[in-house]
Parts: structure tokens; sequence; C-alpha cells
């Protein structure tokens, strides 16, 4: 298969076995310019990045276990900082570790949460650019990069409304 674009439609079914049971997983072949661009060390490196990923989650949810954990939260720092003096500095050593724990423990659910959902961000972008009018563009500046001037545009405004990223790539990604 070296050297040509696999169909859309070329999956496969891996069947993994974890702590769980067996969960099967649908795999999708490289597509099309993919397979030209993707070298064998890049594919190394992504591979390794998710690996340490995974583990790294495995290690946070193993400290705290599978359960539901609800914190208050709040970006207001008059609370944050009377919550800590009340319900955690004035406590019994015992009662301020439990209650340390407890936020922990909230505090690795909500990034695996936010980690969740910036798998599909791309997602919820591709599908508002299709909603855009391409006539309401105007046309780009620069290279198109892999992305259409609706992908761009949705990407930028995405990124202005949840307030994420100015970073390059982000920067590159919605470049009109």
């Amino acid at each position: 298969m070296e050297g040509h674009a696999a169909p859309e439609d070329d999956t496969s079914t891996l069947h993994v076995t974890d702590a769980l049971g067996t969960i099967p997983q649908t795999t999708h072949l490289l597509e099309g310019s993919m397979l030209k661009i993707l070298r064998f060390g890049d594919a190394v490196d992504v591979m390794t990045s998710v690996l340490l990923k995974v583990a790294k989650i495995r290690i946070q949810v193993g400290r705290f276990g599978l359960r539901n954990i609800n914190i208050g939260t709040t970006t207001n720092t008059a609370k944050i900082l009377r919550y800590t003096e009340e319900k955690i500095t004035a406590k019994p050593f015992k009662i301020a570790i439990k209650r340390i724990k407890k936020s922990g423990a909230g505090c690795v659910g909500i990034g695996l949460q936010k980690a969740w959902e910036e798998a599909f961000y791309w997602d919820i972008i591709k599908r508002y650019a299709e909603t855009i009018d391409p006539l309401s563009l105007v046309a780009g500046r620069g290279p198109a990069g892999g992305s259409t001037l609706q992908e761009k545009a949705a990407a930028a405004e995405f990124i202005a409304l949840v307030g994420i990223g100015t970073c390059d790539k982000n920067q590159r990604k919605c470049r009109v």
C-alpha cells in the first residue's frame, strides 16, 4: 500500500483489552496526501506523544480512582481565598488533607474533560465552517495551508469566542 492513497471507507476494527474488558476500536487508514507527507519519524513522535499523554492521564486517574466528585469552582479570587482559609487552612490536619485530595481529584477530572473537549474542537469548527457562505469572505492573502477560507474564518471566530490559543499554529489555521 506504500505510496498509494487509501480509499476513504478503508477501515479495520481492533479489539483492545483493558481493565474494563474488550473494547472494539475502529481505525482508519491514512487518507490521500497524508501518505505522502507523514514520515516514519513523525509517526513515531506522534505515537510517543499520544502514549505519554495516555500514561499521564491513567496515573492521575489512578491516584483518585473513578468516581464522581462535585467541587464548586469560581474565578472570583476573594471567594477562593475565603474558601481556602475557612474550609482548608482552619481545619484539623486530616480534614484539610481530605479536602485537598478531593480538590485535586476534581482538578484531574476537569483536566480530563478539557482534554476530551479539545480533541473535538476541529470537528466543531468544521461543522460551523459548512454554514459560512464562501462568497461572504475575502480571498486569502497567503497559501491555503490545507484549510478552506470557511475553516479559517470559523477557526478565527472559535478562538476569539472561546478565548483560547493565540499560538503560531492556531494563528496559521485561521489566517485569512
